[in-house]
Parts: C-alpha cells; sequence; structure tokens
C-alpha cells in the first residue's frame, strides 16, 4: 500500500518469491503497471519485467496474507483504515523510529517491526531502479505473534537480503540517528539520497 519507490521494488521481490501482489499507487503508475507489468532495472543496469496488479484505492485491494506499508506518513492512516482486510503479517518500511505503531493499532498481533536500509527511485510510470543494496531489518514487536513473522520473512526473495532482529525497536532508532545526518548531508550537496552513501567524497563528508 502506497507503491513508490520503494514499495515497487519490495512489491517485485515479492513477486519473485512466487507471490500474487497487488499495489496501491498513484492512477499512472498503476495504469502502466496493469498495462505491461512493473519495469524492475536493478544495479547492474540489468532490466526485467514482473507481473503484478495495480489498484488505486485501498479499498479496491484483495484480502492479503501480507500487507507492506510503503506510503508517505501523511497517508498512512487513510490507507489503514479504507483497507479491509486481516493478514497474517503486516508491516511498514516507511522511515522513522515510530513507524510500526499505526500497523500495530490497525492490525495487532499481525504486526511485525521493520527496518530497511534499501535504496530505489521511482524512474517513471511503472518503472523503479534498484539504487541501493542493503538489508532489510525484521523482528517481532512486544505484541507480535510468531506465525506473524514467519509469514513476513516468507514473503520476500532472497534479493531483499532479509535479516531476523531480536533488537528491532533499537534497529529502527539507529536508522533513525544514521537518517538525520544522511538526509541532512543529501540537502547540503544537493544530491539524490543514495548517492550520499555511493559516491565516495560525499561517503566521506557523511562520515565526518
Amino acid at each position: 500500500m502506497g507503491a513508490g519507490s520503494l514499495g515497487s521494488l519490495y512489491a517485485a521481490w515479492s513477486a519473485d518469491a512466487g507471490h500474487d501482489v497487488t499495489i496501491v499507487g498513484r492512477p499512472a503508475h498503476v495504469e502502466a503497471v496493469n498495462r505491461a507489468g512493473l519495469t524492475v532495472r536493478d544495479r547492474s543496469g540489468a532490466i526485467r519485467t514482473v507481473a503484478m496488479r495495480g489498484v488505486e484505492r485501498a479499498e479496491e485491494a484483495p484480502d492479503a496474507d501480507v500487507v507492506v506499508i510503503a506510503s508517505k506518513g501523511h497517508d498512512t492512516a487513510s490507507l489503514l483504515e479504507a483497507y479491509g482486510g486481516t493478514p497474517s503479517g503486516a508491516w511498514s518500511i516507511q522511515n522513522g523510529a515510530r513507524q510500526s505503531e499505526p500497523v500495530v493499532a490497525r492490525f495487532g498481533s499481525a504486526a511485525v517491526g521493520c527496518s530497511s536500509m534499501v535504496g530505489a527511485t521511482l524512474t517513471s510510470p511503472g518503472v523503479v531502479t534498484h539504487t541501493f543494496e542493503g538489508a532489510t531489518y525484521i523482528g517481532s514487536l512486544p505484541n507480535s505473534a510468531p506465525q506473524s513473522l514467519v509469514a513476513v520473512v516468507s514473503s520476500l526473495s532472497d534479493d531483499a537480503h532479509v535479516v531476523v532482529r531480536d533488537d528491532i525497536d533499537a534497529v529502527l532508532w539507529s536508522k533513525a540517528v544514521l537518517a538525520t545526518g544522511a538526509m541532512g548531508m543529501s540537502i547540503l550537496l544537493r544530491l539524490p539520497y543514495h548517492h550520499v552513501f555511493v559516491e565516495p567524497d560525499a561517503r566521506a563528508c557523511f562520515y565526518d
């Protein structure tokens, strides 16, 4: 739900794992995906097409086994309110140390914690580029059901580099601290965010 850049990449990884995937996204992106599939450009430049379905509104999405929240924060509440499904696992790949709270409020014990270190850019409607390779950290929250964590981990292909942690709250806060410096560098250097990590001079500034 909220399939922009990162959400679309994770949708592809879920389809790669053999699952039927529906994205909830903006009209132009949904139209392109329904017409020709999602085009994925990996970090080596290789291009492939992944089949999936797109809808424009959360209420149109089917009852899914696993739900991923990938929207901007201000859209989260309306998406969760509109969606009528009862998944076995639900998780957020949004930025923010407390991004799991609305997922817990909506889905209860199905919610698990996640901190994604992956980078992606929606190049154009229907086309996503994988810009930065990192791990996807997953872990149980205090109220998570054990089967929810299993459902989420099994929903992704190996390309997501899933790492299960028993201290997911600490991982979320660590990412928030890191992002404060990295996003600041992105603004000061006027570079796309992932360039702070992949360009040597920018990375050196970030380390300093």
